[in-house]
Formats: structure tokens, C-alpha cells, sequence
């Protein structure tokens, strides 16, 4: 459900005005950066590319179970074996698909290494 509210925040084109005195929004794809209305602002979306890949990321962080288990200290982990074991199999599902929506996202196609293998010679 949280997946699908920040998909619909992406996908519903929303565009402001920057100029507090005239907070125009539309859903309109503007023509030009200028705000149509007052002619003084620019218009930039309200929930860009950026946002929902940084809130998709932080979610899968949330349901990452080698994070998670990574935090807790190795005298509690043997105390907990067992409820740690349920816990994986819970998380499983819900961070394979953060990590398929996580990939098909351009942000994530980016390979810094080869971007900058130019310049490590």
C-alpha cells in the first residue's frame, strides 16, 4: 500500500508554482519553466524522479534483512535464532519486489566503476 501511495504521488504529474504569492498547480506538462499564471515563477513538479526512487530505496532498507541482522550483537543472536529464522522468511518476499521495482528504475542502471573507469588508468 505504501508502494502504490508514493507511485501515485510520481505518477499524478502534479506541478507547482514556485512563487509563494501564487502557489499554482496543475497537472498540466507545462510548456515552458514559467509558471502560466503569474508569469514570475517556475514550475517544478511536486514529486519528481528523485523523490520516489529515494523513498523506494528507503523502504527496501526498512525490509533488508541482512541490514537488519547485521545490527544486532552476536550474544543476542543466538538467543533469538529462532525468531530471526521466521523473520527472514517474512522479509523475503516483500524486499524481492523493492529490489525488482528498485531495478527497473533508470537511478539504478547507473554503474559508477564504469562511468568513471576513464580516469583510474
Amino acid at each position: 500500500a505504501v508502494v502504490s501511495t508514493q507511485s501515485t504521488g510520481y505518477y499524478s504529474g502534479l506541478v507547482n508554482c514556485e512563487d509563494t504569492a501564487c502557489g499554482f498547480t496543475t497537472r498540466q506538462t507545462p510548456v515552458s519553466e514559467w509558471c502560466p499564471q503569474c508569469y514570475k515563477g517556475r514550475v517544478k513538479y511536486v514529486y519528481n524522479e528523485a523523490m520516489l526512487f529515494n523513498q523506494l530505496s528507503y523502504l527496501q532498507s526498512l525490509v533488508d534483512f541482512n541490514a537488519l541482522s547485521a545490527k544486532v550483537p552476536a550474544k543476542r543472536k543466538a538467543a533469538l535464532l529462532s525468531p530471526i529464522v521466521h523473520l527472514e522468511q517474512v522479509l523475503a518476499v516483500p524486499y524481492k519486489t523493492m529490489t525488482g521495482i528498485l531495478n527497473r528504475n533508470a537511478y539504478s542502471i547507473i554503474n559508477m566503476t564504469n562511468l568513471f573507469a576513464m580516469f583510474a588508468a
